[in-house]
């Protein structure tokens, strides 16, 4: 999958992402167009300082999201202008592109969209064309663009669709695999959704948030995690270590530098685009086509007149029917092996044996769910690698394991016990490193201290035995008695009344026979 980092258009910002490693930019057109009336050429920013063997591949992008966010800010007028303007420049520059999106104005109508795909685009370069579907044209148009086209650009609001709507995730595999079509990701801000998705390419202008929003993006521990402003200071403690090791500033970043807090969030990016494509996702690499999706060779034309604008492009209502699609490629019956236990439990036979009363012995086997000590880490692919463990060895499983078993109380309080020993061995080493760091407070130590103390509440109500009752009343009602109180009148009463009605002559003849006996 290649990522697109978008906002190149700003000199300093591409000048950073050429600086970190990121040479896949997204320009867009609408943002070069309010710097500049008439953008300059993109060959006249390509960078010239860049390692061997590494180009800049650039995306351009019309700028149809701000168009169809503030359609009331353009006329009609003005979007056919900009259009018009816009096939100039792709022309201009299309031997510095690598693909480009149609100009998908909402407002213009899909009837305008069709023709400028027909009329225009497909004369002067199909392949590197990038056609926009919308969530409200449905599951059929998806299909057919992606049976016409070479790469179809999907939004991140048409697979986030709201409650009720078609989710088309689930068809995205299918479709990719039988038309050969390469979908792009267009402003995708939410890393799960890329991953749920086989695109062979993703714009996205979430590297940019932490100088908007003043969040942090880190790549840690095989995941990329996001921190929400006022946890940044929290974050960037806890993974400091992190930065000194990708070769970043860890004191520019702690004191909140943005341009070093922006470096962090390219290496984190990249680090999980590179993630993705070792094959821990389901994108697809960029170069894999198919001649399922090979483009009709215009015949008519090769380009459009010079002189020729978009407001001009005839709008015809009737269009060619879309061509038939391409026959599926049925998928051969997965052949069927033995199946096996997942090898992150076992299973366990244990026999039962009881005795009656007569003396006879009966059996019963029954079936345990137990852990297993081994597991299928890798030397090669866990993390642990490039932080010096001493069992590390190129291309063995790990050396480690961990043989656990909880089945009695006593086990399972001293499974509390060791885990309550470990989380003071970490306050201890925390505040060694606070002391270090200069005595600042350490938000996460105190955080861990809490953890501590809650941990040992847990262990102190887990050791206590014995039942007790305790029961309390609280009133200013001195008349009313306790059982009235707590259950009802008519039970305190009850309560206050003698099995069976007794006689006064017979209570005074027993008690005076008792005082006799004394």
């Amino acid at each position: 999958m290649r990522l697109y980092f978008t906002g190149g258009e700003v000199p300093g910002w591409r000048k950073l992402l050429h600086s970190r490693g990121a040479h896949d930019i997204e320009l867009s057109y609408h943002g070069m167009r309010r710097r500049r009336v008439t953008p300059a050429r993109i060959n006249e920013h390509h960078p010239t300082d860049l390692p061997d063997g590494a180009t800049e591949s650039v995306l351009l992008n019309s700028g149809g999201f701000s168009f169809n966010k503030n359609e009331e800010d353009y006329s009609r007028e003005q979007l056919l202008e900009i259009a018009a303007d816009y096939v100039t420049y792709v022309s201009d520059n299309l031997d510095d592109l690598d693909l480009f999106i149609e100009f998908d104005a909402a407002r213009l109508g899909p009837d305008w969209i069709n023709a400028q795909r027909r009329q225009v685009w497909d004369h002067i370069a199909p392949d590197k064309l990038v056609v926009v579907w919308r969530a409200e044209d449905g599951l059929g148009e998806l299909q057919r663009l992606c049976d016409t086209y070479s790469n179809v650009a999907i939004t991140q609001t048409a697979l986030t669709s709201e409650q009720g709507a078609m989710d088309i995730t689930p068809h995205l595999p299918r479709i990719v695999d039988t038309t050969g079509v390469r979908l792009h990701g267009s402003g995708i801000t939410r890393p799960e959704v890329i991953e749920r998705v086989p695109f062979a390419s993703v714009s996205s202008t979430s590297w940019l948030s932490p100088s908007h929003y003043g969040d942090t993006i880190i790549w840690a521990n095989g995941q990329l995690k996001r921190y929400p402003k006022k946890y940044k200071d929290r974050s960037r403690t806890r993974h400091r270590q992190i930065f000194i090791d990708a070769g970043l500033d860890a004191e520019a970043i702690c004191a909140d530098d943005s341009t070093e807090v922006l470096k962090l969030s390219i290496w984190s990016w990249l680090a999980w685009r590179d993630h993705l494509n070792a094959g821990q996702g389901v994108t697809r690499p960029w170069n894999e086509g198919s001649a399922l999706n090979t483009e009709n060779t215009p015949q008519a034309v090769d380009t459009p007149p010079d002189q020729m604008r978009n407001s001009q492009l005839p709008l015809v209502g009737d269009f060619p029917a879309p061509p038939a699609a391409h026959p599926i490629a049925r998928r051969p019956a997965p052949r069927n092996r033995e199946r096996r236990m997942l090898p992150v439990a076992a299973i366990e036979h244990v026999t039962d044996t009881a005795v009656d009363v007569d003396g006879n012995t009966t059996s019963h086997t029954r079936t345990e769910l137990r852990s297993v000590g081994e597991s299928l880490r890798a030397c090669d692919s866990c993390f642990l690698a490039a932080r010096g463990c001493p069992g590390f060895e190129p291309g063995a499983a790990c050396v480690y394991e961990f043989p656990a078993q909880i089945r009695e109380a006593r086990q399972e309080l001293a499974a509390a016990y060791t885990l309550l020993e470990m989380q003071l061995q970490r306050i201890a080493i925390g505040k060694m490193a606070e002391d270090l760091a200069g005595g600042y407070p350490d938000a996460n130590l105190s955080a861990e201290m809490d953890r501590y103390m809650r941990m040992a509440k847990a262990v102190r109500e887990r050791e206590q035995t014995g039942v007790s009752l305790k029961i309390e009343a609280h009133g200013d009602a001195p008349a009313a008695g306790i059982f009235s109180r707590i259950f009802s009148p008519a039970a305190a009463q009850q309560a206050g009344q003698l099995e069976r009605p007794r006689a006064t002559d017979d209570v005074l003849h027993q008690v005076l026979q008792g005082e006799t006996a004394v």
